[in-house]
């Protein structure tokens, strides 16, 4: 009876974890970042359930002596436990606070919530300064450039390079509106971080060992599974509204704009737009970029169209928004509507006026043409979605192939293994690539 709770208490911890993680990405959405942190990521109840999970799961390991019969499979457990320890050992022992500096003063503290914490060492501004791309407003990075006393040695910070002292990172959080004044974000785990990392590491490494015997044993017979499983392609109805064509579209996708702070493939600017307006990549069929630039050329025709997402299978035209009988045109009907609404509509003006982009000066700051495309395949596609339902699909074969007369799934299960790890190295790949740095940086690209 006491094994049977304990083994099925992980998966009853690891349930009502996912759900709470659920939860609070609800919350973040709707309260804050502050206020999830609160209610659910730094509750002491969220804490346990990931300590019950672990007991339990390190419990039938022993019971089992799981060594004995697979290393492989004990190793890969065993990075999981050290994964979780590594996140205990950083809520409990790390640091996170702001560090205020102002041009020329010293400081040798920062604030952790409202306690005031001390600096191993003095840190003192020099310059902080905001780099726009050339010839245009909008922003490249935010620099400050500090000198750590009293070795005299100069470190530079900008959101794009992490300062690195005696254990200390130092992040470009903000900035004060007189620019003679910068704010770091402080984070100090030098314990924590490093636990973590070994455990992907060595959870990395299990999944591959475990994985090569099964990729030999069954290659060729997976070749005919994949064959079997090309997905099919679907034609659809062109449209009838005024727009570009689809060849058009695909080259106009390569040029290179100013958007959202950075240098970025039209494409991309095309799918952020349309995906913040309308909530899909697509528009009855035609692609973003063939929406923004018809859009663009055609502004009072698609000012008719559906196309502001307002809720939930609900959308509004931009005429609905805008009295275009006025000279020049103003906005009517947008005082009560919801911020997002707002911030709708502001996108949808300045696209028609032509203000939402700007071209990128020179040459000296364009992206290489293998880096576009690397970009653009990046975002083709929704590859989180097809992950996620690759791995359902796999967890779904691998339990079905446990009954004696269903060990055949194990097969198609092992093809979806391989062709899953190889896709998720891929997109590793593309991300390092396109970002121009590891992708480690945060959560999303860690897990």
């Amino acid at each position: 009876m006491t094994t049977r709770i304990f083994r099925l208490l992980p998966f009853l911890a690891l349930g009502l974890a996912a759900v709470a993680i659920a939860l609070a990405t609800l919350v973040e959405a709707s309260q804050g970042t502050a206020v999830a942190h609160q209610v659910v990521y730094g509750a002491g109840w969220f804490r346990l359930l990931w300590l019950v999970a672990a007991a339990s799961g390190l419990y039938l390991i022993i019971k089992r002596h799981l060594w004995r019969r697979s290393m492989g499979v004990f190793c890969m457990h065993l990075s999981l436990l050290v994964i979780l320890l590594g996140a205990l050992v950083t809520s409990l022992t790390s640091h996170r606070g702001m560090l205020r500096l102002r041009q020329g003063e010293p400081v040798s503290q920062y604030l952790e919530g409202t306690t005031l914490r001390p600096l191993p060492f003095t840190v003192r501004l020099d310059t902080f300064m905001v780099q726009c791309y050339p010839g245009t407003q909008a922003p490249q990075d935010y620099v400050s450039l500090v000198t750590l006393l009293p070795a005299g040695g100069q470190v530079r910070i900008s959101m794009n390079r992490i300062g690195r002292l005696r254990g200390y990172r130092l992040y470009q959080s903000s900035y004060d509106e007189d620019l003679r004044g910068s704010i770091l974000s402080v984070t100090y785990d030098p314990w924590g971080t490093a636990i973590t990392y070994c455990g992907y590491a060595l959870l990395a490494l299990c999944i591959i060992a475990t994985s090569l015997p099964s990729w030999r044993r069954r290659g060729r017979r997976a070749a005919l599974w994949l064959l079997l499983a090309l997905p099919g392609t679907a034609s659809h109805a062109a449209s009838q509204l005024p727009c570009i064509g689809r060849e058009q579209a695909d080259r106009m996708e390569r040029e290179q704009v100013v958007w959202n702070g950075r240098v970025a493939p039209m494409g991309t600017m095309c799918q952020e737009f349309l995906l913040k307006v309308y909530g899909r990549r697509q528009y009855h069929g035609l692609t973003a970029t063939q929406v923004v630039c018809s859009m663009t050329l055609r502004p009072q025709e698609w000012a008719g169209e559906p196309l502001i997402r307002v809720g939930r299978g609900e959308y509004r035209t931009m005429a609905s928004f805008v009295d275009y009988r006025s000279m020049p045109p103003r906005l009517k009907d947008i005082d009560g509507a919801d911020s997002k609404v707002r911030e709708k509509v502001g996108l949808m003006l300045m696209l028609m006026q032509g203000t939402l982009f700007t071209d990128v000066p020179g040459q000296g700051h364009r992206l290489s043409q293998a880096r576009v495309s690397a970009e653009l395949l990046y975002n083709r596609y929704d590859w989180t979605m097809l992950c996620m339902a690759t791995a359902l699909l796999l967890a779904l074969l691998l339990a079905l192939s446990t009954r004696p007369r269903l060990q055949w799934c194990g097969l198609p299960a092992g093809m979806l293994h391989g062709a899953l790890a190889l896709l998720l190295t891929l997109l590793m790949g593309l991300r390092w690539y396109i970002a121009g740095h590891i992708p480690l940086s945060n959560g999303y690209e860690t897990m």
